[in-house]
C-alpha cells in the first residue's frame, strides 16, 4: 500500500498540476503588489484594466519561476514539508543544447505543455501594454521565450530549439485568439457609442 505521504509527494513534485500549485503564491503576490501600485499610481485608472494588466504579472511571473527558478523552489518546498533537502541540485550546470528541430516526430506532453505555456502571453501582454500591435506582441513573446532558454543551462536546464518553436506557435495561437476578439469588441462599442450618428 502506498503511503499517504508519498501520494502527496509524487503529486506536488513531479507532476503539472504540482508545479503549478508551486508557483501559485509567487505569482499572486507579484500580481496583488503589481496592483496596488498600479491603483496608487493611477487612481482614476479602471480596475478592470488594473485586474487585467496585473493577471498578465501573475502569468509572467509563474513563467519566470516554472522555467528558471522550478527545480530552487521545489526544493524549498520539500525542505519546508520534509525538513531535509531533496537531493535535487539547482545550479548543475551542464549547459546542454539542442539545435536539431525533432518536435514533430514525437509530440509528447511535455511539447503539447511548451506550446501552450505560451498562449497566455498572446492574449495577456496586449492588456499589461496597452496598444501594443500584434507584430510587438509577437516580437516581444519571442524575445522572451528566447531569453529563457539562453539563461536555462545556467540554471542546470538546456536550451532547446524545440522549445523556441513550440512558444512561438502558441505565442501565436495567442495572438490570433485576442487581437480579432479586441477589433470586434472594439466595433461593438464605437456602433454603440452616442453622437456617431451625427
Amino acid at each position: 500500500m502506498i503511503p499517504h505521504d508519498l501520494t502527496f509527494s509524487s503529486l506536488f513534485f513531479d507532476t503539472y498540476l504540482g508545479y503549478a500549485l508551486q508557483l501559485l503564491p509567487f505569482a499572486l503576490l507579484a500580481a496583488i503588489v503589481y496592483a496596488i501600485y498600479k491603483d496608487r499610481q493611477v487612481p482614476r485608472d479602471s480596475s478592470p484594466r488594473i485586474f487585467l494588466s496585473s493577471l498578465f504579472v501573475a502569468y509572467f511571473t509563474g513563467l519566470i519561476c516554472l522555467t528558471l527558478l522550478q527545480s530552487l523552489i521545489s526544493r524549498c518546498y520539500y525542505f519546508l514539508f520534509y525538513h531535509e533537502w531533496s537531493g535535487r541540485v539547482w545550479l548543475e550546470r551542464e549547459f546542454l543544447y539542442n539545435f536539431t528541430p525533432s518536435f514533430f516526430r514525437k509530440f509528447t506532453d511535455e511539447r503539447i505543455a511548451n506550446m501552450f505555456l505560451f498562449v497566455p502571453f498572446g492574449c495577456l501582454y496586449p492588456q499589461f501594454r496597452q496598444r501594443s500591435t500584434w507584430p510587438h506582441t509577437l516580437a516581444v513573446g519571442v524575445l522572451t521565450s528566447f531569453a529563457i532558454e539562453f539563461i536555462q543551462p545556467f540554471v542546470g536546464r538546456s536550451f532547446d530549439v524545440n522549445d523556441l518553436i513550440l512558444n512561438a506557435a502558441g505565442l501565436l495561437i495567442g495572438i490570433a485568439v485576442y487581437y480579432p476578439l479586441h477589433a470586434l469588441a472594439f466595433r461593438r462599442r464605437v456602433r454603440k457609442s452616442p453622437g456617431q450618428s451625427r
